[in-house]
């Protein structure tokens, strides 16, 4: 299991994207991100479809071809790694507290 698996389940789009060759292959889909390393050999498309999608939000080409049909009827569970976004909780308002103080910080040695 994935280290990050204990730290949150929301990711940001910059990590999915560290997920793009065909040995690891990741793509968000709907809000949801999901590791479709195993499913591309039988993607119905081809393997090559799919890949040219690894690595980013694939939700609008998938909602065009595939109107309605759920991802999840052809993945695995475990292929689900989470949701995209940000954890609210890595971004506390204790966290921008501290940012905003080194940020004066910085900007007061500026200016001297």
């Amino acid at each position: 299991e994935d280290c990050w698996v204990a730290i949150s389940k929301n990711m940001p789009l910059s990590e999915v994207t560290r997920h793009c060759i065909p040995e690891d292959c990741w793509v968000a889909i709907n809000g949801k991100i999901y590791d479709v390393t195993e499913f591309a050999d039988r993607h119905p498309g081809g393997p090559t479809v799919l890949l040219s999608h690894a690595g980013k939000d694939a939700s609008k080409i998938y909602n065009d071809i595939h109107k309605g049909v759920k991802i999840e009827n052809y993945l695995r569970p475990e292929a689900l790694l989470g949701d995209l976004g940000v954890d609210e909780q890595l971004m506390s308002e204790q966290f921008w507290h501290t940012l905003r103080k080194a940020r004066i910080e910085e900007v007061k040695v500026e200016l001297d």
